[in-house]
């Protein structure tokens, strides 16, 4: 066969830390895994081997090979997700698993030539990619890039220093909540010190203070759930200040997620709002942001749900397929038995085990609730697919590429207005945009383009600590999984709109 009429296999890496890389292969044969000899090399991804799989083209054909690794290759066949024994055939649109990362596949006899669109944004912006491991009573940090050669920083594991940070923050926000005088703030900022100076190696505070900014990835053991990184100091600020942060949990085991195929040009926003109807300010807070979503974005639908309508039922219904799910409302947190841990609807408790039944799980979940980011840390053998230890991971192991929620209860009304900051910063077009609810441009239109998720989450914090009162710290308590340069805002589209 020609070189004129082999087909050019092209990838595009849809989840894992290495979202958004783009590949294409004019050669007959393409190895993949963590180790920099390969063809493409995944090596932020701690679930992929070092050989991890072989792509090659026999009689015009392209087939993916598993290479004994150890979380195998799974391939998408018409919905149905299966582990491959023996060689598979790759078609056009094909998908395929390795660990965490799935691949796109599609075929280009011309791309080089005749490629002329720019590439997005997205995917040209890079990614700080910090592992952090339990190996042994120490903690081992490595920073993931390109190079062949990459350090590793350790140091013991002060177990009990950990449980004194949470212990502490949760007296700290237990009592903010009710409205503790002096400076909340100044309390957090400590907690933050005990966590850089007790659980960070110095090396790595030398390093991530020279990054001024931008995309940073967490990649941790199930063991560390409980900290909250986030809110380690870091030259006055916090991580989560100075970074469009975010976290990636290690499974011992491949979390086969499903996918649902979305319409392009559309998007869908599900908003569920005060089930319990005792959330009076919350639900007004909403209704202003649908009012001022709905005639300036037509690229969105949205189905508002709120009081009797939010039932089991109808929730679980309209949540397949959803680009995003915005809950508002009660959250349950048991740490001693995770998977009862839920929402709270008109018809009763929503617990985590309807999550494993979604048939095509939302993009995004946004859990603006009380306790809706609390995990609870389990070893490393006891952490896989059959069960979860909290909301983020039931719906991450459910599909979701992205989540959102609170590590401790929040006042209904600074939560809203988090969320109206987020959710304005998240969503915009190429086209009408439209003001923050609040200011002196309230209301006012402008052109604007959606914000990548990490970086949405980031200015919606020091919107809402420049807001809050001193003893009010909803801006730290929202934790992010997923990757933070994904992008919600905006119609899909492959034209030139950046």
């Amino acid at each position: 066969m020609s070189n004129l009429q082999k087909p050019t296999l092209h990838l595009l890496v849809e989840t894992g830390p290495h979202r958004g890389l783009e590949i294409s292969c004019t050669e007959t044969q393409l190895r993949i895994g963590r180790a920099p000899s390969n063809g493409l090399c995944l090596s932020a991804d701690t679930t992929v081997s070092q050989e991890h799989a072989l792509l090659y083209c026999a009689q015009g054909q392209w087939f993916v090979e598993d290479l004994k690794s150890r979380n195998g290759v799974v391939v998408e066949d018409s919905g149905v997700m299966k582990r491959i024994s023996t060689a598979a055939v790759l078609k056009e649109g094909s998908r395929f698993h390795l660990g965490s990362t799935r691949l796109a596949v599609s075929f280009d006899l011309w791309r080089y030539e005749t490629r002329t669109e720019p590439v997005a944004a997205e995917t040209t912006e890079a990614r700080l990619v910090l592992q952090i491991r339990l190996e042994s009573d120490h903690l081992k940090y490595r920073f993931s890039g390109q190079s062949p050669l990459s350090t590793q920083y350790s140091m013991p594991f002060a177990s009990q220093m950990a449980k004194g940070i949470e212990q502490r923050l949760d007296v700290l926000v237990g009592l903010a909540n009710v409205q503790m005088r002096g400076n909340a703030e100044e309390e957090l900022r400590e907690i933050g010190k005990m966590i850089a100076a007790h659980l960070v190696p110095a090396r790595v505070t030398e390093k991530l203070a020279e990054v001024k900014g931008g995309p940073l990835v967490i990649v941790h053991d199930s063991e560390l759930l409980g900290i909250p990184w986030e809110l380690a100091a870091l030259e006055g600020e916090s991580w989560c200040e100075r970074f469009a942060l975010a976290r990636q949990v290690v499974l011992e085991d491949i979390s086969l997620r499903g996918t649902a195929p979305r319409a392009e040009g559309r998007k869908r926003l599900l908003m569920v709002c005060n089930p319990t109807g005792d959330l009076v300010d919350a639900q007004a807070e909403a209704e202003g942001l649908l009012s001022q979503l709905s005639p300036h974005e037509p690229w969105l639908d949205i189905e508002f749900l709120a009081g009797p309508r939010v039932t089991t039922e109808r929730l679980l219904r309209e949540m397949n397929g959803a680009d995003l799910v915005y809950y508002v409302g009660h959250g349950v947190f048991t740490p001693e038995s995770p998977d009862q841990s839920g929402w709270v609807l008109h018809d009763g408790h929503l617990s985590l085990s309807y999550f494993r039944n979604l048939a095509a799980a939302p993009r995004m979940v946004f859990s603006n609730a009380c306790d809706s980011a609390r995990e609870s840390a389990q070893p490393k053998a006891a952490y896989g697919l059959a069960q979860n230890v909290g909301m983020a991971s039931r719906f991450l192991l459910a599909g979701v590429d992205a989540y959102l929620g609170a590590l401790w209860p929040i006042h209904a009304e600074s939560a809203a207005s988090f969320a109206s900051e987020f959710l304005h910063s998240l969503f915009g077009s190429c086209g009408v945009g439209f003001q923050p609810a609040s200011g002196p441009q309230a209301g006012s239109l402008h052109h604007k383009i959606g914000r990548p998720l990490g970086e949405a989450v980031r200015l919606a914090r020091h919107a809402s600590r420049t807001d809050a009162q001193e003893s009010e710290l909803v801006w730290a308590s929202y934790v992010l999984y997923g990757d933070p340069l994904l992008r919600l805002g905006g119609p899909r589209r492959t034209g030139a709109c950046k």
